[in-house]
């Protein structure tokens, strides 16, 4: 459905929660 329809939007929102995961990651590692 949505997949199909809006592939960039759902590649957006998936890099935005790779960038989300990966900031935290580096904000426990340097705490």
């Amino acid at each position: 459905g949505d997949f199909r329809k809006h592939p960039n939007a759902v590649r957006r929102s998936i890099d935005r929660a790779r960038n989300i995961v990966s900031f935290r990651t580096d904000y426990y590692q340097d705490s």
